[in-house]
């Protein structure tokens, strides 16, 4: 029997069945047969009742289990259908795939093992679904929750979000920082920033001279000889004999054999110290001021340095040169990230040196420097498109942060084993968002599966698994940003979807 070449039980059985009627029809005869052949033909039938009997119980043993399968894959469709219903609960979605981890002994179909595994980087997507902020830099309250999202902890950590909310961060951390150092800058030069002017002029000559003095001179009324009625000022001013000497403070009687007197002089002094304070002074404590209230600091930078550049300022070349050094290093010390050309304006303009005798026009190292910031200059071009750059990409990173995306579903495989989306939220669906990650030490990135919630995009599609979770940002149209054609130095935050264009095209 062994040696029969059956197909399957249904053709083992037409043989047994065969064989059996052989007996069957055999046993009338049986009587006149020698006993040697009587005795061969009932070993011969006993052997076809017991393979009857081993017949009868592979086929039972067969359907016990075929019952099983259908069972276990009842039990699997279950399952996988429970799974599903769990969603948008990711907790509870996380328990049922445990769930089915059990069901097939620690084993999951590679699919849903990649569910399993990626779980943890999904459902960090989601934290940002309740936070929106109109522009960046926010509110004080906004900085706190960015703060919060990254802390030990924090619900951001290892998410799509990370990087971008990091180069938020330290955007706001040099702010800090930048603003603690422009309360110092004064103290730097002292002597640049809180001195006075006044400008005097012989009243023979045509010429007006600007004196800087550590304070506003003192004044009385006086008479000469003759009656005629002048006014007399007197104090320290900043003096230089000679061209190669460094201005030091000096009394006026020192300088002026007769004081300095409206009768041989026309004399400007400022009715009060603030109208009287240089140029450069002025121009920084309101910089410094003004700063304070500054939500995006290397703007506010950026137009100081225009203002600076603007040959129309009533200002001494070393003071503005100075200035100007010391906001290029601001910006290449804190904000290059933004600003990667501030570098190597900082590096062209610390080759001057302005830590010079600057009161002193006449001073062979004033004049030589003079010169070289002539060469030089411009230290930087214009500010105005850089400007713009940055609120763009403000904008951008904004509305990327804002975007409020939260759980809709999965993919499913349907009856013909094709990725499909399963929706569990009603009126969900009009863009669809999946999260990838190419590899464990890369980054999880957006990418838009549907961009109207009915069509799938193949190139997409092709790098998903069943199991994976289906995205849907609750701010999803923001008006178009006015970006000029050719506009440079545009900067994608990481969690735009990779394969969505900019709102302007």
């Amino acid at each position: 029997m062994s040696a029969l070449n059956l197909a399957g039980f249904e053709a083992e059985r037409k043989t047994l069945g065969e064989l059996r009627l052989l007996f069957e029809s055999a046993l009338p005869h049986l009587n006149r047969a020698e006993q040697t052949y009587s005795e061969d033909f009932l070993q011969c039938q006993s052997q076809l009742e017991a393979w009857h009997s081993e017949l009868r119980q592979r086929e039972e043993e067969q359907a016990r289990q075929i019952l099983q399968a259908r069972v276990r894959e009842q039990e699997e469709e279950n399952l996988k259908k429970e799974l599903f219903q769990t969603l948008p609960n990711l907790q509870s979605y996380a328990r049922k795939l445990s769930e089915l981890q059990e069901f097939f002994a620690g084993e999951l179909p590679a699919e849903l093992h990649m569910a399993l595994e990626n779980l943890p980087m999904q459902s960090r997507a989601l934290a940002l679904q309740d936070f929106a902020m109109r522009s960046f830099p926010g509110s004080r309250q906004q900085e706190e929750e960015l703060r919060g999202f990254l802390a030990e902890d924090g619900p951001a950590l290892g998410s799509v979000w990370e990087a971008d909310l990091r180069a938020a961060l330290d955007y706001l951390d040099n702010s800090h920082q930048v603003r603690r150092k422009l309360r110092l800058l004064a103290l730097e030069q002292e002597q640049m920033f809180k001195v006075y002017s006044i400008e005097i002029k012989k009243k023979s000559e045509t010429q007006w001279q600007r004196l800087y003095v550590p304070a506003l001179p003192a004044s009385r009324p006086e008479k000469d000889a003759q009656g005629n009625e002048y006014t007399l000022y007197w104090g320290n001013f900043f003096y230089a004999e000679f061209d190669d000497d460094e201005p030091v403070e000096t009394h006026t009687s020192k300088v002026f054999p007769n004081g300095l007197n409206t009768l041989e002089y026309d004399v400007r002094v400022g009715r009060k110290a603030q109208e009287a304070l240089s140029s450069q002074g002025k121009f920084l404590m309101a910089f410094v001021l003004e700063a304070q209230n500054q939500s995006e600091l290397d703007i506010y930078v950026l137009q100081a340095l225009e203002q600076l550049a603007d040959p129309e300022l009533d200002m001494e070349l070393l003071p503005r040169t100075w200035l100007q050094k010391r906001l290029l290093n601001f910006l290449a010390d804190n904000f290059s990230a933004d600003l990667p050309e501030s570098q190597d304006w900082a590096q062209a303009i610390n080759q001057i040196n302005t830590d010079l005798p600057w009161m002193n026009p006449r001073h062979p190292l004033v004049r030589q420097c003079a010169e070289n910031i002539g060469r030089a200059a411009p230290f930087y071009p214009a500010l105005a498109p850089l400007r713009q750059r940055l609120r763009l990409n403000r904008e951008l990173l904004a509305r990327a942060l804002s975007r409020k995306v939260h759980c809709v579903g999965a993919l499913r495989r349907d009856a013909d084993s094709k990725l499909v989306p399963n929706l569990v939220l009603p009126g969900s669906g009009k863009q669809l968002w999946v999260l990838n990650s190419p590899t464990p030490h890369r980054p999880p990135f957006w990418q838009l599966l549907s961009f109207d919630g009915e069509e799938l995009q193949n190139e997409v599609l092709v790098n998903c698994y069943e199991g994976q979770l289906l995205f849907e940002p609750q701010n999803s149209s923001f008006g178009k940003l006015e970006i000029e054609r050719g506009a440079e130095g545009l900067k994608m935050p990481h969690c735009w979807p990779a394969n969505l264009p900019l709102p302007d095209k």
